[in-house]
């Protein structure tokens, strides 16, 4: 898909603003609901429907030809159509197949179903009609002619402009675009003019870094490139670019436009992408080099200017003269569009391929610094087929949420010490360390509090005094509690006062002399540990991640089971982060689209936005939680990262509102790492291995489901290559080609002839085996014909050196048999 400029979407918004289309937007909100089409009567709803046709639903020109024949339709089919329509409202609704029913209604075709569809809610059904066809292909995309995969393919296409340019927002300002484009005299005009395919793959930009490019030097040593724009604060915080230009006239005290640079600020955020390549300049005349651009924009507030961030890998460095005209002067240019001049750079720089480098998202780790209100966080899902890297990524990333404790408060010391210690512990190292408290004096113990912080309970004295009772020893006469629990270390006097008893702690609990010494001793050389990770599964769920109920001890000392909210592993980590606002925290989420997101993230799914989140000043958006009944909010300062196997769920079926809240970052297999790491095995050039399956998986299936490089990564030898395809890469080929053993075959470079027999390379890694009727049924059956069995070739199991390499070598390169040609 081809992606249009933004000039082009600027224009479009500006249009937009001043067309009817921006008022109708929300035209049916009240009344294209289940609330409202389920209160109507008969007539009211046969009306109601024949006027929603008759305006065409306020997208596009009304039917007013067959309003009356439209009519006779509702009318003769009332029970059946009224029934189809609030099927809508129904939670296993799927919008393929409730189109392809529209042929049972006459007069109500399928461009006026998907605006019907669409009014119910703008951000999960999209329009299809003429117009969305004609806009599309100028984009680059042909639909198909059967309306369930048209109807994706539009969805598809339309989600990612969303994803591309979020001021687009939903399905309706996506199919304004449509009619934008190919419905106006300023839209055709404009698109003729600025919609080009990318011959290239990838985009092509040529940035300055500073003033005479004084930063050149600092941005190759670091792998980065680095971006003014008067120094505002992170610029992926504004909206739009008309945002950004408001604030940079606002910071120049100039009343002048600054277009370039709100477009270089604006790109930067949202266009520049890994694998991009970067081309640095020094004035108007001179290159200086070129690099990929390996990860995401990062605000980066511990550098004193220049604090907007790009990782890039620079490849190569030098002076090149431009000698057939001048160089942009603007800080960021996207020349991708201008071919002829790309490719003369790519003569000049001797720019490679980007498939020849490593295009995997690098995490840029930011100068250390102590307290800076002003961190950059950021919402990113690595998605790609499985065994691309996404888990290593994260992994790699935990090193940048560990510091050493050199500096840290006693109070957040104390929160992390507490936070795993059950109350027994807590309450045992209090009262240890004061020797006799009563309740209301322990509560205001340091440890007690930073306990009490993370927690939800709504009566702390109920707790304390079901603790102290629950482990009393079992001959303390003040103490009248039956369900008493193990280990027994307190004891209250007649007047109330607890206390521990010293002499039992070192056998019973060790673990409370232990917690009190460490909370007297604040450690000068400790790692801290900033984020959580966590892997989400189909049963998990908010209780878990947010907050949920948990049956505990009766807080009242009856002995009974009550249940108390407790908060999971979410909540647990943006209170830390909120108390810690100096320090950058994380949340790692391994296969997150195998959980429900929806279900999961709740209500939260707003607060985790970059501009909801709360700061120490105050600002920021907090919701009622529905279990504590207290307001939450998610800090500035926690960033969530998470994994997508597209294996098992493709990026296109994601959730409008999820997409619209993380950035989304692919990872491709990497045959440069393999070339690097693993090279050739005993004749075996595992790269070419690795191309030659994923190509062919990528045209009989789809490039979700190639096979990932880490597979290959530990490979020493053939016999660990063999284990790699009998472990990991033929059972997957089983799952994703079920039961179709002659596309396997073709992907393992032993295909078929087309009626289900072996060709004729001499290493087959799968077997057919001819199962002729007559030999199996013992007699010719009318219903049945010959077929064939496949298995795993056992030669390729036993197989060990040079058969073992023939077979390995065969699925990239045909081995024909002796007695044949490839003719034969």
């Amino acid at each position: 898909m081809i992606k249009p400029p933004q000039e082009l979407i600027d224009s479009f918004m500006e249009w937009y603003e001043n067309d009817d289309h921006s008022g109708n937007e929300d035209f049916y909100k009240d009344t294209a609901t289940k609330k409202y089409l389920e209160s109507l009567n008969g007539p009211d709803f046969i009306e109601f429907l024949t006027e929603f046709s008759a305006v065409g639903g306020k997208v596009q020109s009304g039917g007013h030809r067959n309003k009356n024949n439209f009519r006779n339709t509702i009318t003769e089919n009332y029970e059946s159509f009224r029934a189809y329509i609030l099927s809508i409202f129904e939670p296993n609704f799927k919008a393929g197949d409730w189109l392809v029913a529209t042929k049972a209604y006459k007069y109500f075709g399928v461009g006026l179903a998907t605006i019907l569809l669409h009014r119910t809610n703008k951000y999960s059904f999209s329009i299809v009609n003429d117009k969305t066809k004609n806009a599309l292909e100028l984009l680059g995309i042909t639909l198909s002619a059967n309306i369930d995969t048209r109807y994706d393919e539009v969805q598809k296409a339309q989600l990612q402009l969303i994803d591309w340019f979020p001021e687009l927002d939903n399905f309706y300002r996506a199919d304004s675009l449509n009619h934008f484009l190919v419905g106006t005299e300023e839209g055709i005009k404009l698109a003729k003019q600025l919609i080009k395919p990318n011959v290239f793959g990838q985009r092509y930009w040529v940035c300055g870094l500073g003033e005479g490019a004084k930063f050149w030097d600092e941005c190759q040593a670091k792998n980065i490139a680095v971006f003014g724009f008067k120094d505002l604060t992170d610029i992926s915080a504004f909206k739009s670019k008309r945002d950004i230009a408001d604030a940079l006239k606002k910071a120049s005290g100039k009343d002048l436009n600054p277009t370039n640079d709100a477009l270089a600020a604006w790109q930067i955020v949202n266009e520049v992408k890994v694998g991009d390549v970067i081309i640095a300049k020094r004035g108007s005349k001179t290159y200086l080099g070129y690099g990929i651009v390996s990860g995401p924009y990062q605000y980066d507030a511990s550098r004193e200017s220049y604090r907007n961030v790009i990782p890039v890998i620079w490849k190569k460095t030098g002076e090149w003269l431009e000698t057939e005209g001048q160089i942009a002067l603007k800080t960021l240019t996207d020349i991708t569009p201008h071919t002829e001049y790309v490719n003369r750079l790519i003569k000049l720089l001797g720019i490679q391929s980007v498939t020849q480098v490593n295009t995997n998202p690098v995490p840029y780790t930011q100068t250390p610094q102590n307290a800076d209100p002003a961190i950059k966080s950021q919402n990113l899902i690595l998605y790609g087929p499985p065994g691309t890297g996404k888990t290593y990524w994260l992994t790699q990333a935990f090193n940048k949420y560990l510091a050493n404790n050199s500096g840290e408060t006693k109070e957040n010391y104390l929160a992390r010490l507490v936070a795993d210690k059950p109350w027994w512990q807590v309450v045992g190292a209090a009262l240890l360390d004061t020797q006799m408290k009563k309740v209301p004096a322990l509560l205001l113990h340091p440890l007690i509090q930073a306990k009490l912080a993370q927690t939800s309970i709504q009566s702390p004295n109920a707790r304390l005094w079901a603790t102290l009772q629950s482990h009393a020893i079992q001959e303390c006469p003040h103490v009248n509690y039956q369900n008493k629990l193990e280990p027994q270390f307190f004891w209250k006097d007649a007047d109330s006062t607890w206390s521990v008893k010293e002499e039992l702690l070192e056998e019973l609990a060790p673990e409370i002399v232990a917690l009190k010494n460490s909370a007297d001793n604040l450690p000068t050389n400790e790692t801290i540990r900033r984020y959580e990770f966590v892997t989400f599964h189909q049963s998990y769920g908010y209780e878990e991640f947010v907050e949920g109920i948990r049956p505990v001890m009766d807080e009242t000392g009856e002995g009974d089971v009550q249940y108390r909210v407790e908060p999971g592993i979410f909540k647990k980590i943006c209170h830390q982060a909120e108390n810690d606002p100096g320090h950058e925290y994380a949340i790692f989420i391994d296969e997150i689209n195998r959980g429900n997101i929806s279900k999961i993230f709740g209500e939260l799914i707003t607060l985790i936005e970059l501009d909801k989140r709360v700061r120490p000043d105050g600002s920021g958006m907090r919701v009622m939680l529905p279990f504590s009944k207290k307001e939450f909010g998610v800090p500035a300062n926690l960033s969530i990262f998470g994994t997508m196997n597209t294996a098992d769920r493709s990026i296109a079926l994601i959730d409008i509102a999820l997409r619209r809240r993380f950035q989304f970052q692919e990872m491709m297999p990497d045959l440069d790492l393999v070339e690097n790491r693993v090279g050739s095995i005993a004749g075996v050039t595992v790269k070419t291995l690795l191309d030659k399956i994923n190509r062919r998986i990528e045209f009989l299936y789809d490039r979700d489901h190639m096979i990932g490089h880490s597979f290959f990564l530990n490979c020493k030898s053939l016999e660990d290559l063999k284990g790699v395809f009998q472990k990991n890469i033929i059972p997957l080929l089983q799952e994703y080609f079920y039961g179709d053993w002659e596309k396997i075959c073709l992907v393992l470079g032993c295909g078929t002839d087309g009626n289900g027999g072996t060709t004729k390379n001499k290493y087959p890694l799968v077997r057919a085996e001819k199962l002729v009727e007559k030999d199996i049924l013992g007699f010719d059956h009318l219903d049945y014909d010959d077929c064939r069995r496949y298995e795993v070739n056992p030669d390729f199991s036993d197989a060990a050196g040079d058969m073992l390499q023939g077979f390995l070598t065969s699925i990239y390169h045909f081995h024909a048999k002796e007695a044949d040609t490839l003719e034969g």
